[in-house]
């Protein structure tokens, strides 16, 4: 019998901050997993409306005392911030062609648990397409090509300083310990019984967590270069592959997917180099975006934050302009969807990794990513679902045939 729903709303004094309202909507499930949806009032941040499953009267207090504990630590640790909106192209008032729910019902996507989709030949065409143009950019700035694995050691992580910023967004990966004895239970296990609670092994029949999945592609292109002194001014590097990120209740469509592709361009060099390499490709990614047909706009940001003392970070990065997205209109409750981030790291993978300019100082980075799933959700809700349909152009510029 599935748990009892119960709506409560719990009122925020003072009002949540205007720029802190997504945030908390989007984070508050980390909160308690009894929460099954969530909705702040986004016109004035006076409450914010929690679905929750199965919960008492007494938990009910103790839950609503954490939310409100969670809710006045991120107030408390942000700092003001205007985003900065750099460049907007485009003409988002021409409206979408599709709705997220008429693209997640297309013949040629198929859902195959949550967080995770599978493209039919249709979409998968369109998928490689823009892989190959991101390809063709990368060759265009003189950028080689790596394969990169999809796990990473935790030692890898904990020098990239991921594991205490984003804990909340972690998958691990476990197997069994080296006793047959234990593996064949699990076996006549899963013979016998239904998967749901036969088949999710015991914890202390798995070995010990060591590794995760990788929640981006630049981290695994520093230790390729560790304790190197680069030759020239720059080197740029790109790759592609899975990404994997727990988004909780906040997985449901393209947009935010557990398993997604990423396409990433990596510099290295003096840190002028890295910046005037970044400008460059913002103006880049900017023109294709324009070819594609898609309205959007560049604006200063941070990554996100739901744990203590990452605020402060986030508030550097937009001071410093050391991040910017790029977004497209969307029919979402934020109106924009970020498709594309252009990042400088300054010294602070380089320094973890010894890698140094031809000069022998610490080097500085900076990575361009591409979102590929998001990206072909906003071609789907700006141009409809129907892919033969799509405007000449937009075609023209992925190669597809007519």
């Amino acid at each position: 019998m599935s748990a009892t729903l119960r709506s409560e709303r719990i009122a925020l004094d003072p009002p949540l901050p205007a720029a802190l309202r997504r945030d908390v909507e989007q984070g508050v499930y980390y909160c308690s997993d009894l929460i099954a949806d969530a909705r702040v009032d986004r016109a004035a941040g006076a409450w914010i409306e929690l679905d929750l499953l199965g919960v008492s009267d007494a938990e009910l207090s103790d839950l609503t005392r954490v939310v409100r504990d969670w809710v006045e630590r991120t107030v408390a640790s942000s700092l003001a911030y205007e985003d900065t909106i750099a460049r907007e192209w485009g003409r988002p008032e021409a409206g979408f062609r599709a709705t997220p729910e008429q693209v997640l019902a297309s013949a040629d996507l198929h859902s195959m648990g949550e967080g995770l989709v599978a493209y039919g030949p249709r979409l998968a065409s369109v998928f490689g397409a823009l892989r190959e143009l991101w390809d063709r950019l990368a060759a265009e700035v003189g950028a080689t090509p790596l394969v990169l694995p999809a796990v990473a050691t935790l030692e890898h992580m904990q020098r990239c300083d991921f594991l205490r910023q984003f804990p909340q967004l972690l998958s691990f990966v476990t197997h069994f310990r080296e006793d047959f004895g234990v593996i064949d239970r699990y076996a006549e296990a899963c013979r016998r019984g239904d998967t749901e609670s036969a088949c999710a092994p015991p914890a202390q029949d798995m070995s010990s967590f060591r590794r995760m999945l990788r929640p981006a592609i630049c981290y695994h292109v520093y230790p390729c270069f560790e304790g190197e002194q680069l030759a020239g001014d720059l080197r740029l590097v790109h790759a592609w592959g899975d990404c994997f990120r727990y988004e909780s209740r906040n997985t449901t469509g393209l947009d935010r997917l557990f398993d997604f592709r990423m396409y990433e361009v990596v510099a290295l060099g003096s840190a002028d180099a890295v910046h005037r390499w970044r400008s460059g490709m913002m103006e880049r990614v900017v023109e294709r975006f324009e070819a594609l047909g898609l309205p959007g706009r560049l604006k200063t940001s941070n990554d996100p934050f739901f744990v203590s003392g990452s605020v402060l970070k986030s508030t550097f990065q937009r001071a410093h302009d050391l991040k910017y997205e790029l977004e497209v209109p969307f029919p979402n409750r934020e109106g924009h969807l970020a498709v594309a981030s252009f990042n400088e790291h300054q010294d602070f993978f380089a320094s973890r990794f010894g890698i140094t300019t031809r000069d022998g100082e610490v080097a500085s980075s900076g990575c361009s990513a591409f979102g590929l799933d998001r990206i072909l959700a906003a071609l789907l809700v700006h141009h409809g679902t129907d892919v033969n349909a799509w405007p000449a152009p937009t075609r023209q510029t992925l190669g597809l045939n007519t």
